[in-house]
């Protein structure tokens, strides 16, 4: 879990990791089961179909291949296994009871000729991180202990064990931001939600309101994704003066603060700690925190368990938590860099077949390129070829779909990767103006599911030339008419 312990929002499932090893191997259908304390509960997977009756619920396998997780560690692949919240439900009416707190994690196999790869096991000489979703009850919990155990296919019983909980503290009754589509109640706007890697997002806001009073000796304590830089980038961490822009807008004795109610904020990389000395009152319950930062995306997309913002409040007379907040961050859409694109063929008129060369820097690997023509209509990529440079050595990508104005390949780049693209036997538009496009990253990790998107950047590129139309010419020597030609 993050923090020093966390509440839950209502319907927000906390990301909280579990390091096990186990000392008899899980073979396929075999399984783990976790059992959490009383009114805690996984988060199932909505609209996802019963599998033996129980409802399948998000996780993350991964498995350090050696006795510690500093070993080499790999992912499992969502067909390597089912995580599934154990039905408590009455089995005469499928009614249920509201008790989900029991996971099951079985390891499956199923024969492919596409993927020969054996059957993949819980083996006792691994270390084993998983990653499930916990919907807490809303008040203060003393920790409780889970309970662990492995079992045969047979259902023999192999392992058992415990390991120790957390405390929850009580959840705030408000935690929101507005980089949402939508209406912005800041601006008082139909905004778009702000995705692209390493842009600013305009009038970034954050919104709290907590469950008691919050006096002027606590602080605050904010946790972003990791990858979001809240410390000035010419700061030393916790320095005075460190962290990026920010006003508090809320409470109004605060926003009108003489000597600025964000001025005591410390930052160190993507931690924040806000004390309150300056809100000039204490802050009633009932009352709105709202918290406006100068914040830029992150290059890259943080990992899913940890994409998730945390704010905390700390009494200032025990340094006890008082309480705490999580709410989900956004997808981040990493920004290609330096993308462009050239009409380098010799044929350049407008509705002629040429080549165009595409340049960008990738950010994430991948292994699939789409490229599309925006604007203007007219572009057309049947019948095309593509040949590449990547960081210096050539490539021929598979062609997957070229059609009209999208072209999709199979490209295998990594990160970082300098790539020029030409494209040949490209159909100019006829109109002759700026084009805009869109190109994109994909990465396929499993043949069962779809690629996953990883960089993407829109951009204007050149200008299609005109198309000069002759009418009418004649040849003629020394002034006489040698010949008609044409209409």
């Amino acid at each position: 879990y993050f923090g020093e312990c966390i509440g839950a929002g209502v319907g927000v499932a906390v990301p909280v990791t579990l390091t096990f090893r186990n000392y008899m191997e899980v073979r396929t259908n075999g399984e783990l089961q976790i059992t959490m304390p009383l009114d805690f509960g996984f988060q199932p997977i909505e609209g996802a179909s019963l599998i033996e009756g129980d409802r399948p619920a998000a996780c993350i396998l991964r498995e350090y291949h050696g006795p510690n997780v500093s070993s080499w560690r790999d992912e499992w692949l969502e067909k390597d296994r089912d995580c599934l919240i154990v039905d408590r439900g009455d089995p005469r009416d499928g009614s249920g009871t509201g008790d989900t707190r029991t996971l099951r994690v079985i390891p499956r196999y199923e024969f492919n000729e596409v993927d020969p790869a054996p059957p993949r096991s819980l083996k006792r000489s691994s270390t084993y991180e998983l990653i499930v979703f916990v919907l807490h009850p809303a008040g203060f919990r003393t920790a409780s202990d889970w309970a662990l155990e492995t079992r045969a296919p047979s259902g023999l019983q192999l392992d058992l064990g415990r390991t120790g909980g957390y405390d929850l503290s009580p959840v705030f009754r408000a935690f929101s931001h507005n980089n949402e589509d939508g209406f912005n109640h800041y601006s008082e706007t139909i905004t778009p939600q702000i995705i692209q890697g390493s842009v600013l997002i305009p009038d970034f806001v954050i919104e709290l309101t907590l469950p008691g009073n919050a006096f002027t000796t606590d602080w605050f304590y904010l946790t972003a994704p990791p990858g979001f830089k809240l410390q000035r980038a010419a700061a030393a961490p916790w320095s005075p003066d460190s962290c990026i822009g920010m006003q508090i807008l809320s409470p109004e004795a605060a926003a009108n603060s003489r000597y600025g109610a964000a001025t005591p904020a410390t930052c160190s990389e993507n931690l924040l700690k806000l004390p309150l000395t300056n809100f000039v009152y204490t802050v009633q319950s009932a009352v709105p925190i709202k918290i406006m930062i100068e914040l830029r995306n992150p290059e890259t997309l943080p990992p899913s368990e940890r994409n998730y913002w945390i704010m905390e409040h700390f009494s200032g007379s025990s340094g006890v938590i008082q309480s705490s907040a999580i709410m989900p961050s956004w997808f981040v859409v990493p920004k290609l860099a330096d993308a462009d694109c050239l009409l380098t063929g010799d044929l350049r008129a407008a509705g002629a077949r040429t080549t165009i060369s595409f340049t960008f820097k990738t950010v994430s690997d991948a292994s699939e390129v789409l490229v599309e023509a925006i604007r203007p209509p007219g572009f057309d990529f049947s019948g095309s070829f593509a040949r590449a440079v990547i960081s210096g050595r050539n490539s021929v990508p598979s062609i997957m779909l070229a059609q009209d104005d999208v072209l999709r390949l199979v490209m295998i780049v990594e990160a970082y990767d300098e790539i020029t693209l030409n494209v040949e036997g490209v159909r100019l538009p006829l109109q002759p103006v700026d084009t805009f496009w869109n190109v994109t990253t994909y990465a396929l990790i499993d043949v069962f599911t779809e690629p996953e998107l990883r960089d993407g950047d829109q951009f204007t590129g050149f200008k299609v030339p005109g198309r000069i139309g002759v009418l009418d010419f004649t040849g003629s020597t020394d002034g006489v008419e040698a010949a008609l030609l044409g209409g």
